[in-house]
């Protein structure tokens, strides 16, 4: 994750935190080991998805998430590209989910 970060010219932390919200996809390799495939980041990287606000500042993220409620669905169809592209089914099996979140959320 800090080869990542570093690539990123982002904190360790911000990357987490967009791993957590589904905007980068990433494994987990055991309890506490994550890893972020090659296909995920250029997936990420060719989305052109980089946080617009900081971290911090949840009301920017919700202002951004309306201004595109497409977004999270792309986020979800790129980490299911990437999974198929490694042939991961861990990670097929949780971008589904994520893809599936995200649909509904459209229709909320």
């Amino acid at each position: 994750m800090a080869e990542v970060a570093g690539l990123l010219k982002l904190n360790q932390q911000t990357v987490r935190n967009m791993i957590d919200r589904g905007d980068l996809g990433a494994v987990r390799v055991g309890k506490r080991r994550i890893r972020v495939r090659q296909s995920q980041l250029d997936a990420f990287l060719a989305a052109g998805e980089m946080p617009a606000e900081p971290e911090s500042d949840t009301e920017g993220e919700s202002e951004a998430a309306e201004l595109d409620p497409w977004g999270a669905v792309r986020n979800a169809l790129g980490a299911v590209a990437s999974a198929v592209d490694a042939e991961d089914q861990d990670a097929l099996a949780s971008a589904l989910v994520e893809l599936s979140d995200a649909v509904r959320a459209l229709r909320d």
